[in-house]
């Protein structure tokens, strides 16, 4: 099954479970800064193309946010009690605001969609399946980076576990996760910064999880050195896992200096003659 698939099923569910039958549609460029009508909110490309909706503080939408087509939601602020839905070519940039409220509830991307999340808060859980970059906000559950999508994390917080499988590719340089980042089916895990709180496991044979920076040492499951960024290291690798973490040294920072400091002092020596 697919990312969009499962994103759907999982959404049909909630739609069933709060007895919603139907909900509003937008069509046309729109600012919502007040509760809209019980039954969801469809947003679709209209006649001229694709419709962009900004949420603002006051808007409370229920239970699901679903984007479609090339669509595009701007959210500044409100509440998506059960979350958001992207699917198609949509894009949503998230600046602040709430996406679910309680749990379970569902923040989904899928097929072609982009999420750019640089604020805000989701206390739903999070399945990239499509593209997404997070610099920014807090995702209380946790983050599942599936279905050949590709997610950069930045920054902001996590507070579960991140998930990277399906075929999946994750570039972490930065931000923070509570829990462990766990590697699976065919998965590329890229480490560059940020902070870890759990362990690092790739699980299955066909997983890697790729640790960029210097002094980097793994003896007897125990990560050490400085990430890229400048991270120190010091983090278990879950022994139980089949597939690879593969380090990657690069020179220190004083070293870079003295070879660009090299580089320019022979370049001005080249000019000079």
């Amino acid at each position: 099954m697919s990312c969009l698939a499962r994103i759907l099923v999982f959404a049909t569910a909630i739609m069933t479970f709060a007895n919603v039958s139907s909900g509003e549609i937008i069509n046309t460029d729109t600012t919502l800064y007040q509760s809209v009508p019980p039954g969801g909110l469809w947003v679709r490309d209209g006649e001229s193309g694709p419709t962009v909706v900004t949420i603002l503080d006051g808007a409370e939408i229920a239970p699901l946010v679903h984007v479609e087509d090339s669509s595009i939601v701007n959210m500044h602020g409100g509440v998506a009690r059960r979350g958001v839905v992207l699917g198609a070519d949509a894009v949503m940039n998230l600046y602040g605001g709430q996406i679910g409220e309680g749990h379970p509830g569902v923040l989904g991307v899928g097929g072609n969609a982009v999420l750019n999340m640089s604020g805000g808060t989701a206390t739903a859980d999070v399945m990239i399946g499509g593209r997404a970059s997070i610099t920014g906000g807090r995702l209380l559950q946790k983050l599942d980076v599936t279905a050949f999508s590709i997610v950069s994390f930045a920054g902001g917080t996590v507070e579960g576990d991140v998930v990277a499988g399906r075929s999946g590719r994750l570039h972490m340089s930065g931000g923070s996760v509570s829990g462990n980042l766990i590697a699976d089916d065919y998965s590329i895990v890229n480490l560059y910064g940020g902070s870890i709180g759990g362990y690092l496991l790739a699980e299955r044979e066909s997983s890697t999880i790729h640790v960029w920076g210097y002094d980097l040492d793994l003896t007897d499951d125990l990560l050490t050195g400085t990430l890229s960024d400048g991270t120190p290291m010091n983090h278990w690798v879950d022994p139980t896992g089949k597939g690879q973490i593969i380090l990657h040294q690069i020179p220190e920072p004083s070293v870079l200096v003295t070879l660009l400091m090299a580089a320019i002092t022979g370049l001005v020596v080249f000019r000079r003659r």
